[in-house]
């Protein structure tokens, strides 16, 4: 059986849609639809509340589960812990699917090697303005898109708006960080990434297969200089986090590194030049550095 799992917080109309789409492709004997309402406010919560229980086809295969604290990897776990699947297909509440998704979704099952646990479709960006000016590090901001198919385990580039992996190896290594994700204003990621690195080093490995593939709408604020600035401190923020999970935190020699990395960007941002990418940087690595200074604190459940 594969668990869908939709996540979404304040987001009721773009997850209706998605639940709108998904019913009619699900197999009652081999799939469900698990929605997650990770702390929406009333009005939100109530649309979520009437949207599972709408009438129609495979109506006793969807549930909806209430989290009164929001967070993205509080979210997706409780999914992981509520999943009767042997694998769980995490997807966007704002995902354009195909009429056969889903059939792509068992395709993809059926055509791994025993020692494949995690499973990546490919983003397909559908942008609400001009993109002419988008550097490759805001482009990837974006939408990181697996570089191929197949076996990707060496590369492990994948989302967690179109991931799929086995619930069992997810749960043992603690499925996804719950210090990194988002939560409230703390705007991290990473929770996945996190998650899929320790099942690789459980031995796992990670394909990609490009039929599993969703469309997403880039609003326009995405592209601003001013959205990307702020996705990219958090990413450094992210970063930092990460290396210090995986138990490879840089010496004080490195991060003093990164913070002259820091003043050098501040500077060229100055200079009367194109300077995107320099702005992109001084971005990150002031998260990067404030995360080693002033350690983000997520909520308590």
């Amino acid at each position: 059986m594969i668990t869908i799992a939709v996540t979404t917080n304040n987001r009721s109309q773009k997850a209706a849609e998605l639940i709108t789409a998904l019913r009619p492709q699900l197999d009652p004997e081999r799939n469900e639809l698990l929605i997650i309402d990770s702390g929406s406010n009333t009005q939100h919560a109530q649309t979520l509340i009437e949207t599972a229980q709408m009438p129609g086809s495979n109506s006793a295969r969807v549930r909806l589960i209430r989290l009164d604290v929001s967070g993205s990897s509080r979210a997706r776990n409780l999914a992981l812990a509520c999943a009767s699947g042997k694998w769980v297909a995490f997807i966007h509440d704002d995902a354009l699917i195909s009429d056969d998704w889903v059939q792509a979704l068992f395709h993809a099952v059926n055509n791994v090697p025993e020692n494949c646990a995690i499973i990546g479709g490919p983003v397909v960006p559908e942008f609400d303005g001009d993109t002419s000016h988008l550097t490759d590090a805001w482009r990837i901001l974006i939408y990181p898109y697996p570089s191929r198919e197949g076996d990707c385990t060496q590369n492990p580039m994948i989302t967690g708006a179109n991931l799929m992996v086995r619930r069992d190896a997810a749960i043992a290594v603690g499925g996804h960080d719950m210090t990194l994700g988002r939560h409230g204003d703390l705007l991290m990621s990473g929770d996945e990434r996190i998650m899929v690195n320790r099942m690789i080093a459980n031995g796992w490995r990670l394909w990609v297969f490009a039929e599993m593939a969703i469309r997403r709408i880039i609003p326009s604020d995405r592209l601003t200089l001013k959205w990307a600035k702020q996705r990219m401190f958090w990413e450094g923020v992210t970063e930092r986090r990460e290396t210090h999970l995986m138990g490879t935190s840089p010496g004080l020699g490195q991060n003093l590194w990164f913070s002259l990395k820091l003043a050098g960007h501040l500077f060229m941002c100055l200079m009367p030049i194109e300077a995107t990418k320099h702005h992109l940087s001084l971005a990150w690595h002031e998260g990067y550095i404030h995360e080693w200074l002033f350690p983000a604190k997520i909520p308590p459940a």
